[in-house]
């Protein structure tokens, strides 16, 4: 993942992880700088645990699966195995949930799982990806056969090269023709359209 902090946790954010978090998360620098300023407040030592993650996920959150989503966070951005994360990442998994239409989610968690910031997924990343959205957008708990058969589709219609791996915009061509991520991404915005209305 390409946000990672890299100054001591305790200090403001720099204007380029400002930047990248706007651009991450769709949200305000104010925004960022306040959420940063709530996190630090609560979690001085710049990490937050899995424990209080769920915590404060399911707080924000209610209709979503914060557990299995926290798990999927975690083994995304815990690469140490510390069992924490900082806020940078914990910003940018909130935002998954919360913020822009479905499509944007989508590439956002696309940017969460191309760990290695190349415009590509490995077919392991596409495991991990395939699972999470189908449980964050659609709320269906995946199979590990059904999750196989979906990614061996993607694999066979858009890794011509038999690379192993899959480009960023064939990515988002295959999983959005997915039947139940694309009745998930219609309800979510029809959902937000209707409430956008009334305000």
């Amino acid at each position: 993942m390409g946000l990672k902090s890299s100054k001591s946790t305790s200090e403001a954010l720099s204007e380029a992880e400002l930047e990248a978090l706007t651009l991450s998360t769709q949200m305000s620098r104010a925004e960022i700088i306040k959420w940063h300023k709530g996190f630090m407040l609560d979690c001085p030592s710049g990490r937050l645990n899995k424990k209080e993650f769920i915590k404060i996920y399911e707080e924000l959150f209610p209709s979503v699966r914060a557990k299995r989503f926290c798990d999927n966070v975690f083994s995304i951005f815990d690469k140490a195995n510390t069992n924490t994360i900082d806020f940078n990442e914990f910003i940018i998994a909130c935002s998954l949930t919360s913020r822009g239409k479905s499509k944007d989610k989508l590439r956002a968690s696309f940017q969460i799982y191309d760990s290695e910031c190349n415009e590509l997924l490995t077919k392991e990343e596409i495991q991990k990806i395939v699972k999470a959205v189908h449980e964050l957008y659609a709320g269906i708990k995946l199979t590990e056969n059904d999750s196989n058969r979906k990614v061996d589709c993607l694999m066979d219609k858009f890794d011509k090269t038999k690379s192993g791996s899959i480009k960023r915009n064939d990515f988002f061509e295959g999983i959005s023709t997915d039947p139940q991520i694309k009745n998930a991404i219609y309800k979510q915005d029809s959902c937000k359209s209707l409430k956008n209305d009334e305000i």
